[in-house]
């Protein structure tokens, strides 16, 4: 990680949580990264804007001022066998939530939220657990989630390998779905990077996967900003063919990929392939300790 970034990252680990920013971007002569960065990190919004930065900051100084409950904590109590947890706000904007242990409570994490105004939000709740002596295809209850008065349980169920599980879990829809923009926003983003950096093969992949995933998903927002810098021969076969563009266009089209709201930036959430079972030759999981099969312990 370069010195400048990992600086970056201290100062944001030192000051997060103690307040929100939003970010103006003003000209052309700046890089991104660092400020969708910022604005994900201390959880504010990021944008360019080219002469009306007066309006753009009434717009944030309202917005800040609808806030009823600035701080609403997402409450997640786990049984003992999560040994990680981890919260992200997916929509209408990319957050990172940091987890604030309980003291007394081994096993309640709080996950403070910011500027909690009217309308959707989409969290991605993801758990690390071992199976150790749980039941094979019982449903079992891994964590408590409470907003306010609100609770609702995260159920889930081991299953046999190379089995299909009884019945989707409840919500797989709607994880799918942010999967599937996390990889659309994405593409976008890097398909503008590759262009900038005058990648024009990498920048044409991408971008047609973008589109293709845009019109899959009909986000049309998304379309709009690929015909920006190239003609779009089929959006639903994901071919495109680029236009010569300016590089000073470019920078604001990557901020507005990444602060964009209707959905994530960051990459999909989704287990990595991990050992095979020595005993048995069962697959695991990257995170797993023990074989969800004959029960011994992965090397």
């Amino acid at each position: 990680m370069p010195k400048a970034r990992a600086r970056l990252e201290e100062e944001l680990d030192v000051c997060a949580g103690q307040f929100t920013c939003d970010v103006f971007a003003v000209g052309t002569d700046w890089s991104p990264d660092p400020l969708l960065t910022l604005a994900e990190r201390l959880h504010g919004t990021a944008e360019f804007v080219d002469d009306g930065l007066a309006q753009a900051i009434t717009g944030a100084i309202q917005r800040l001022r609808r806030v009823h409950t600035p701080q609403l904590p997402i409450e997640v109590t786990v049984r003992p066998s999560v040994r990680q947890v981890s919260l992200t706000e997916k929509a209408p904007r990319a957050h990172r939530l940091g987890g604030l242990p309980q003291p007394g409570r081994p096993h309640r994490w709080s996950f403070p939220t910011y500027q909690w105004e009217q309308g959707r939000r989409d969290y991605l709740l993801t758990l690390v657990t071992d199976a150790d002596a749980d039941p094979l295809e019982t449903e079992l209850q891994f964590a408590m989630v409470a907003v306010g008065e609100v609770h609702a349980p995260v159920l889930a169920r081991w299953h046999l390998p190379d089995r299909s599980p009884p019945h989707a879990p409840a919500g797989g829809d709607s994880v799918r779905s942010l999967n599937v923009t996390a990889r659309m926003r994405s593409a976008l983003r890097q398909g503008l990077v590759a262009l900038e950096a005058r990648q024009r093969d990498t920048a044409e992949n991408h971008l047609g996967q973008a589109a293709r995933l845009a019109a899959e998903l009909g986000k049309e927002w998304v379309l709009d900003e690929i015909r920006t810098v190239a003609d779009i021969e089929d959006a639903a076969a994901g071919r495109i063919r680029l236009r010569t563009v300016d590089a000073g266009t470019l920078a604001p089209m990557i901020l507005r990929a990444g602060s964009r709201p209707g959905g994530p930036l960051t990459e999909a959430v989704g287990a990595r392939p991990g050992p095979r079972c020595r005993a048995c030759r069962t697959p695991a999981g990257s995170e797993a300790r023990y074989c969800i099969t004959c029960g011994k312990k992965l090397l």
